[in-house]
């Protein structure tokens, strides 16, 4: 997210500045790559800091993959893991009988190239499908 937050940010950025926030990702860079290398469990999450920033979960994934993460890594990261590390995983996380789960799709194969996750053309949330703009919905 925060390299979105980043990207959005149209001020003019001092040279101090700039060297400021090429530091700060670096030092993201460096401790995700010190994380993996022990071997620690990740958990994606998201927090919008505003209304705009909703359903932009996907970014987080984004950018961990930026980071050294496969794309099935950063995926787990925000299902199996966060529900494991949350003590959840008997209620959330995985799609089988007795967890509660949302359900997406997406056209490409998020686990070749997780930007997919960006560009959503399926939901179904509790049971209920709250959109659905595949081309199979869009046939006679």
């Amino acid at each position: 997210m925060i390299d979105a937050f980043m990207a959005d940010d149209k001020t003019q950025l001092t040279p101090e500045r700039s060297k400021r926030r090429d530091a700060f990702l670096q030092g993201l860079q460096f401790e995700v790559q010190t994380a993996m290398s022990m071997g620690v469990k990740m958990a994606a999450g998201y927090d919008a800091s505003s209304g705009e920033r909703q359903g932009k979960n996907a970014e987080e994934l984004v950018a961990l993959v930026k980071r050294g993460l496969t794309p099935l890594e950063a995926i787990q990261a925000a299902t199996i893991s966060a529900a494991e590390l949350l003590s959840w995983q008997d209620q959330v996380g995985a799609i089988e009988p007795g967890h509660y789960a949302d359900v997406i799709g997406v056209e490409g194969d998020p686990v070749k190239d997780v930007s997919e996750l960006q560009r959503v053309k399926f939901v179904m949330k509790g049971g209920a499908v709250v959109k659905n703009s595949t081309a199979a919905s869009q046939m006679p």
